[in-house]
């Protein structure tokens, strides 16, 4: 069949089924935080348990200078919890306000996983239940995996839609077959994009009969080919789960920053 050029549109298209995808398993891996309000208010909110108490009653006794609390930062850092791999530090969302030894509102774009950094809380675990205590250890390690995942795979799809590397449909088929299987007019909005988006589609499963003259030179595939392997488990992971919806009464996660060890890949790639 003939080679076609790519056009930016369905580059645009490919990279956002593409992330759709990869969303399903980061998002289904930071639901269910297993520590509710009253654990986070007890147990990681730089108070003890008097403070809180204290607060609490003046509040409902009507002082009104006391601050309502529905967002905070918290790291988890291996001093405090050795049980984890990496440190990381969570941004929490509450369905309900909490009292806090001092606010925590303000992200910063790089952070040290440190008792002594002032823009997160460090959580003083001492009295957390043992069982909460590694199922929290033991959803932070998922739900970092997957976060690291999804940022391989958020670059690799980047990468792998670059004119540099994808000229044409065969380029596309030769460094990356998976993406080629997400055009999909299904996702298309408007009459005539769901057409354009069914002819290329049409296109890619009539690929060029010898794809020998496309492929990567072997420099780029070693550079690229663990991480389109890594790539490829998470939108496939993303083809059969659904999506995960959040509700009001949940507590929300998300991981802002993370502890990169010795060998962990950085992005973008060095040249």
């Amino acid at each position: 069949m003939p080679n076609y050029s790519i056009p930016t549109m369905l580059r645009d298209h490919i990279k956002a089924n593409a992330l759709k995808l990869a969303c399903r398993p980061l998002n289904l891996a930071l639901s269910n935080f297993p520590l509710n309000v009253q654990d986070l208010q007890y147990n990681c909110a730089a108070l003890t348990v008097e403070q809180v108490n204290t607060m609490r009653r003046l509040e409902s006794e009507g002082v009104r200078t006391i601050e309502h609390h529905r967002q905070l930062r918290l790291a988890f850092i291996r001093e405090n919890l050795p049980e984890l791999r990496r440190g990381v530090v969570l941004n929490i969302q509450l369905p309900e306000w909490i009292v806090v030894g001092r606010g925590t509102q303000w992200g910063v774009s790089t952070t040290k996983f440190d008792p002594d950094e002032n823009h997160y809380i460090v959580p003083d675990l001492a009295q957390l239940d043992p069982g909460l205590r590694k199922n929290l250890s033991t959803w932070i390690d998922r739900a970092l995996r997957q976060v690291r995942l999804f940022e391989i795979t958020e670059y690799m799809v980047g990468q792998a839609l670059d004119h540099q590397y994808t000229p044409t449909t065969s380029h596309l088929h030769a460094f990356w077959p998976t993406l080629t299987t997400l055009v999909d007019p299904s996702m298309a909005y408007g009459h005539n994009n769901k057409n354009q988006v069914q002819r290329w589609q049409d296109r890619f499963r009539n690929p060029t009969r010898s794809l020998r003259a496309y492929k990567p030179d072997a420099d780029v595939y070693n550079k690229f080919a663990k991480f389109i392997l890594a790539a490829d488990t998470v939108l496939a992971a993303g083809m059969v789960l659904p999506d995960t919806y959040r509700t009001n009464t949940d507590v929300q996660v998300l991981i802002e920053h993370w502890e990169r060890l010795p060998g962990d890949p950085t992005f973008p790639l060095p040249d």
